[in-house]
């Protein structure tokens, strides 16, 4: 009978697919950057995505939303399943389950503007016909905004706020300073999320600058 083993006894494994979450988050950030041309003032007003787009830039999108299903997300699983194992509180599994729908949520939103959204820049620059773009815009710029505006920023953060809380203190007796920097990130992830609830716009997009400079970190 095969043995099962627990991911404690692979760490190097765990550690290989984590860094590889993080060179794609890379990635995927160089390719939003060709997307949306170097504009960043377009992931707050994704209208002004349309005023020059190209075939080009829909591609970029697509693959950055791809890229981003993974290093964002699934390949962190493995590290969550091993920092469960390592949990030491009744609570675990709530942590675990937050930390789960984190990513089982954040990729579904992913995926959902890497195809319908693409198909929308894609309808969009394939035509003239102003009542068709007019339609094509609109709807991508819903699903942007229920991704990006309620998936992402009002709802997952903070269940990946909450799994970092204890992943934290995991961390602590290895590295103090991944330990803060840990806590740092549930923090930005927290006030994100509360940004987001009570429509605070500054301080929302402050934070999730934040987020996203500390998460593939």
């Amino acid at each position: 009978m095969t043995k099962i083993t627990s991911l404690q006894e692979h760490p190097r494994s765990v550690g290989g697919i984590t860094l590889a979450s993080g060179l794609l988050a890379l990635l995927s950030y160089s390719l939003l950057f060709a997307a949306i041309k170097g504009n960043w003032a377009i992931l707050a007003q994704p209208a002004l995505l349309f005023e020059y787009l190209t075939p080009e830039q829909a591609t970029y999108f697509r693959w950055s939303m791809v890229t981003d299903i993974w290093e964002y997300y699934l390949l962190l699983v493995p590290a969550m399943v091993l920092l469960y194992e390592k949990m030491n509180t009744a609570w675990r599994k709530i942590y675990v389950l937050a930390g789960v729908a984190y990513v089982l949520f954040g990729s579904l939103g992913a995926a959902i503007l890497g195809a319908a959204g693409t198909n929308c820049l894609r309808a969009f620059e394939a035509t003239t016909d102003v009542v068709v773009r007019q339609s094509t815009q609109s709807d991508f710029l819903l699903l942007y905004s229920v991704v990006n505006d309620g998936i992402w920023n009002l709802l997952v953060m903070s269940l990946f706020g909450l799994f970092c809380v204890e992943a934290a203190q995991v961390l602590k007796p290895e590295s103090r300073p991944l330990y803060y920097f840990t806590l740092v990130l549930a923090t930005a992830c927290f006030m994100c999320s509360i940004g987001n609830t009570f429509e605070w716009r500054t301080l929302a997009e402050i934070v999730l600058n934040i987020c996203l400079i500390l998460g593939p970190i």
